[in-house]
């Protein structure tokens, strides 16, 4: 078959204008193109060209086992919940006997897509308790902000074990339901991590209040014996009296952190301020710094002085 009517045909079905598109169609290299025009094409190397391209084209049940595969779902309805297509879209895949358009491919990654943008906004941020009132109970050393040990109650025993599986953020609140502090626990589940702010020692809580004796001494009216109000520390076990908890997606706790405690810098006992998308400005800083070059400083070079030119001799 003469090789110029081959790929003028080839070019007016595909709609390509360019050597380059031919190329790409049949599987060969710009200037094998222009050579294969020049000539006449045999049957054998039309044969090579149309399995090639067999060989590429995408099967609709292929396609299906191996989103299967990748996604780690067995059936057709999982398989459409992941992707946010319907069964019937593969139901009609299954029917095909050609293979799939890249136009098919194109629209499948799409919609699947917004269905993962769709799972990611669900399931980024979830409540577990709000302002569930504290019930301090000692353990050992330290304070428990409810009582979870066999006989609490269904209530209690069921949240303590879902604040023990769960990554995320906490608050706690005074008295008056004003937030005292935030903190995230990504490391540990939101238990440990609340436990161990409950009862850390820190600097920023404190309260202005009197130190009154606490051994056995004979009580005195302060008009007699009158104390000064001094800075007293307070851990979190003695100010708080509300706490809430909310499961975060780890990607998203630094942010959700800092978005919090920028919120209300005035009202937090937090005394770190957070930056938000600190991975993002961390990676920022890595790149300036890596482009910069530091410059040696060369020593000028010494110029020798010149030397004074002889004096001419008197003719």
């Amino acid at each position: 078959m003469n090789g110029q009517i081959f790929f003028s045909e080839l070019a007016r079905i595909t709609k390509s204008t360019s050597n380059q598109q031919l190329a790409a169609i049949v599987g060969k290299l710009p200037v094998q193109v222009s050579q294969m025009k020049a000539g006449d094409i045999s049957e054998l190397t039309m044969a090579r060209i149309v399995a090639s391209r067999a060989a590429l084209a995408v099967k609709p049940v292929d396609l299906l086992k191996e989103l299967k595969r990748l996604l780690a779902v067995t059936t057709d309805r999982a398989l459409s919940t992941s992707l946010g297509l319907t069964q019937q879209t593969f139901v009609n895949w299954k029917a095909r006997r050609h293979a799939m358009t890249p136009r098919q491919v194109a629209e499948i990654v799409k919609k699947a897509r917004a269905q993962a943008t769709a799972e990611a906004h669900s399931s980024a941020f979830r409540p577990i308790i709000e302002f569930f009132p504290i019930e301090r109970k000692l353990r050992k050393k330290s304070y428990a902000v409810f009582n979870s040990e066999p006989g609490a109650g269904k209530m209690r025993l069921g949240l303590s074990a879902e604040l023990q599986s769960v990554n995320g953020l906490y608050v706690f609140y005074d008295s008056r339901g004003k937030a005292l502090y935030v903190g995230q626990a990504q490391r540990q589940s939101i238990w440990k991590e609340m436990h161990s702010a409950f009862n850390r020692p820190r600097a920023a809580q404190k309260i202005s209040a009197v130190r009154h004796p606490t051994n056995n001494v004979e009580y005195k009216p302060a008009s007699e014996k009158l104390r000064q109000p001094v800075d007293t520390p307070r851990k979190l076990h003695e100010l708080a009296a509300y706490f809430s908890a909310y499961e975060v997606a780890e990607p998203l706790l630094d942010d959700f952190e800092a978005l919090l405690i920028r919120a209300f810098p005035n009202d937090l006992l937090n005394f770190k301020m957070e930056k938000i998308g600190r991975s993002l400005a961390m990676n920022a800083e890595r790149k300036a710094d890596a482009g910069k070059s530091v410059r040696k400083k060369t020593p000028a070079k010494k110029t020798a002085p010149r030397k004074a030119a002889p004096a001419r001799k008197a003719a």
